[in-house]
This record gives C-alpha cells, structure tokens and sequence, in this order.
C-alpha cells in the first residue's frame, strides 16, 4: 500500500539484501542503505531520513516499520536450568545505553529495538512484528512502565506462517504511537489463521497489576507435612503447560532450580486445582503468553470444583506417580478392584469419602487429613464440620464420576492380570501394558499403544471421559479468575 517509493527508505543489515531491494521497482535506490540499527549511529542514516529524525514535528508522520530478529540469549533449556545463555547474541550498543531500563529484557533483540525507537525517534508510528511477550511476559513488567508508548492496534497471526519460524505460538503486527505515556493494559486483537481468515476477537492483557498462579499456590505450602508427590511446575503460562506434572521422583536439577513444590495430605486440593486450572484447556497458539492468575476468593465454596480437579488430577497422564515409592494416590478400596493383596495406604480413598468442607487446609484448625479408622473405610468428620454437604464423591459433577467409574473399570482389569502390584499406580499400570522401547539416545521411554484390546478400549474410555471432565472445569478456570478471556 505504500506507493511514493520517494518516501521510502529501506535498510537491512546484510549487504547481499540490500543490493536485492536497490533492484526492486517499488524502492528509490537511493533510500535503501546498509544498517545496524542496534549499533550504528543515526548520522549514518541518509541525509533525506536524518532531517526527518531531527525534526520533531517531521517525525510524528514518520512511520517505522520492522520486522527484528526473535532471537534471545536465553532459551527453554537456560530457564530449565539444563542450558548456557548464548554468548554475545544480545550485545549491542542499544543494549548497553539502555541496559538498566532494559533489565532482565535486555537479552531479547526485539525489545532492543522498541527501546531505541521510543526513545530516540520519539513520535514516531511504530509498526512491530514481534511475540506478545512485549505485552504480557512477566519479565516485561518492568519493561511496560519504562518505555510507555501506547498500543493503538494488534492482529495475531500463526508463528509458524512465518519463514525459518516453529512452535505454537503468536506473532502479532503492532501499532504504537510513541510519545504517548500510556502502559499497556489491555487491547482487542484481530487474530487471524494461517490461510488469512478470520477467526475474531481475543482480549491481551498485560496483567501488571495482579499476582500470578504460582503466587496464589505459594500461600498453600507446607514444609512440614508428610509429602505425598512432588508438583512440577514451570512458568505462568501456555507456552510451559507441558513442563506441569505430579511425580514422586523430581530430578535433581528440579529441586536446585525450585521448579516444584512438594504436595502433603494436608494442601494436595489446592495443588490438584493448580494442576486442573493448568491442564483442562488445551494449549493453542494464540494462548501461548496467556498468563495463569491469582484467583478470586470464590472458588473455595465450589466444592463441586474441587472434587472435580481432584479427580482430573488422579487420572491424568501427567500424574507420574509410581509404586516405587509409597502410594498414596490409589482412589480406590480392595473391595472395588480386588487387588491381590491389601493397599499399603488409604489416603486418597478414605479423602474422597470424607465430607467436602474439609478439603482445603485451614490455619489454627486440626489436621483435617490425620485419618483414622480401618483401611478403606471413611474417618469419623472432625467437630468443626458443617453437616449436609455430603462426601467428596457426592460432590462430584457427572464428568467426574465417569472418570472415576472408567478409572475404577482400569485398575480392576489391571488387577485380574497375573502378578499385578497391589499398590500400582495409574503411571505403573500402563507401563505394564504398554512397556517400553530404547531410543537412540540410549533412554527408555513408555511405548505409545499396547496389544491388549481390552487395556486400550479401557484406557480410551478413561481419556474420553477426562476431555470431557476438562470441558466441564474450563469455564470455571475464567470465572474464578485463573485466566482472563
């Protein structure tokens, strides 16, 4: 759309590129010019565009228009503590001018870029392809305050559309109007599928002004109680949605860099609706920034939710809890699988049968978990419990007895093969069907199918009814609070 090609100047920093666009019929030869924009100085600019840069009233109709590099110093592997920074691809001369504005942000390319334009061709329309870590990344916060220019349109597209891009993630085309000292907060964004159809509208926002999901769950810890898995968890959002599960073996490298929290029978609800809240919407590429948040208070009264995240978290694939440790997560009782010998722990049978106002932990209050009574039978309600509400299984949505029932079918099948362990979990009975199979790198990884048809028409059922337990909690991850819409 851009038609006097007098009023258009090009530049790149690769020479081969800039003899290409001194060819093209829609660029003035003269305007294209060879550029380091994050380290040469503006008076190498030629001399129609550095009259424009200088002139105040001039600069407010100019419009920058970029494309920058995504790249960073830091990748997945350095924030998993698996990884190096990557020296030297951040270093420049923007970075270290503005290097203390900059912050933790100062590693990111395209975040260099934005802080010179702002600051130095204050005015301009700025026109940015970039990820939307600019307007919703926690690290960015700090950012957002510094260099206020406000956003005046968004459109998400796919990353992927773009050339020698992957993963599932947005790319959004932004407008700023610079000079203008307005934080971002929130905008409606255009987003748009890979064939340039679109799809509507979605809400981005910044979320400076809130805590985040890990800072709600943080109120829940529990250093001294008796630990019954161990939460994995990593960043606030989508994009680390794969890096959220229940184990009894976290690496090494977990517990150095805190990337989880050890569960106890007196906090394992909240942590099973942190992990709900995380894992019941399926990762999309528009959501990827999308940050999980510091709820209302009103979810704590819903305690159909909170069977329901129980639930969900008992049979997700992503609880890899395993009998090499004790057991603490079999639902169930000898009697509705008929196990070959007795349970080595009741806890979690015996919790979903005690009445649901004791399902969250409670300060100056009793241990509402120290259970008492015979194995597999329901521990007499402490005094301070409300009559009338019924047990946790009776608090269930009709999605979650599904589950539960398809579980319950699962591990009485389990339990009928030869040998089977009494106290397997979820995690050990799909090993025994599927097995496992060594890959190249020397691991062993479980195999993805079984030839038992019965084990997988089971496990299909069980899968079946989680997604649709999923769609049941995901309304309520928005209504209490935990993502915006």
């Amino acid at each position: 759309g851009l038609t006097n090609k007098y009023r258009i100047f090009a530049s790149t920093l690769d020479k081969a590129d800039v003899a290409v666009m001194r060819d093209l019929p829609g660029l003035a030869p003269e305007n294209v010019f060879q550029f380091d924009f994050l380290n040469d100085p503006f008076d190498r600019l030629p001399a129609a565009l550095r009259e424009i840069v200088a002139d105040p009233a001039r600069r407010r109709r100019l419009v920058v228009y970029i494309n920058p590099p995504y790249a960073e110093a830091s990748n997945a592997r350095t924030s998993s503590g698996t990884g190096k920074n990557r020296a030297g691809v951040s270093d420049s001369r923007v970075k270290e001018r503005y290097k203390k504005e900059l912050g933790r942000t100062a590693n990111e390319l395209f975040a260099q870029f934005f802080a010179r334009i702002v600051r130095e061709l204050d005015g301009a329309v700025l026109g940015m392809f970039s990820t939307l870590k600019i307007l919703q990344g926690p690290n960015f916060r700090a950012f957002r305050s510094v260099f206020p220019a406000r956003l005046s349109r968004l459109m998400l597209v796919p990353g992927d559309t773009f050339d020698n891009v992957s993963g599932q993630f947005p790319i959004g085309f932004q407008v700023w109007r610079t000079g203008c000292k307005q934080p971002f907060d929130e905008v409606a964004a255009d987003v748009y599928d890979a064939s340039g159809r679109l799809l509507g509208k979605k809400d981005v926002c910044a979320n400076d002004k809130g805590g985040l999901i890990i800072d709600w769950l943080r109120q829940y810890f529990d250093k001294q109680g008796e630990r019954i898995a161990y939460w994995r968890y990593l960043g606030n959002d989508f994009e680390n949605q794969d890096g959220v599960f229940v184990t009894l073996d976290p690496t090494a490298n977990d517990i150095k860099k805190v990337n989880g929290s050890w569960a106890t029978r007196k906090n394992v609800v909240p942590y099973c609706v942190y992990f709900a809240v995380r894992k019941c919407i399926p990762h999309r590429w528009f959501l990827n920034q999308d940050q999980f948040l510091f709820p209302s208070d009103t979810w704590q009264t819903d305690y159909g939710f909170q069977a329901d995240c129980l639930v969900y978290t008992l049979f997700h694939d992503k609880n890899r809890v395993s009998h090499t440790h004790t057991n603490h997560w079999i639902p169930f009782t000898e009697n509705e699988v008929q196990p070959r010998g007795s349970f080595q722990s009741h806890f979690m049978s015996e919790l979903l049968r005690r009445p649901v106002e004791t399902l969250l932990p409670a300060t100056a209050q009793p241990d509402l978990f120290s259970l008492a009574g015979e194995a597999g039978e329901a521990a007499s309600a402490p005094s301070i419990q409300r009559p009338g509400r019924g047990r946790v299984l009776d608090a269930m949505s009709q999605e979650a007895r599904a589950v539960f029932e398809a579980g319950r079918a699962l591990w009485a099948y389990y339990h009928a093969q030869p040998g089977a362990d009494p106290d397997a979990a979820l995690y050990d009975i799909r090993l025994h069907f599927q097995g496992t199979k060594t890959l190249p790198s020397g691991k062993t990884q479980m195999n993805p199918d079984s030839p038992d048809a019965t084990y997988t028409q089971l496990l299909q059922t069980l899968r079946e009814a989680q997604k649709a337990l999923a769609a049941q909690i995901a309304p309520k991850v928005y209504q209490y609070g935990f993502l915006k819409k």
